[in-house]
């Protein structure tokens, strides 16, 4: 059976998840939304980057 686009992706986020908290850091539930839905398509570069500094400033996405 073939590993869909969305379980490959979910897989890798839980593997860079894993090593991020190795390294005493955390991921957001909101900044794992935004990496998936950049690593799914649903956005370019330049908006993952402006709404991750966006969330990493406190703001509120939108």
């Amino acid at each position: 059976m073939e590993i869909s686009r969305a379980q490959r992706i979910r897989e890798a986020m839980r593997q860079a998840e894993a090593s991020s908290a190795i390294e005493g850091l955390e991921i957001s539930e909101r900044g794992n939304e935004l990496i998936y839905r950049f690593w799914n398509g649903e956005m370019d570069h330049s908006e993952f980057l402006r709404l991750s500094l966006e969330l990493a400033r406190g703001g509120r996405l939108g």
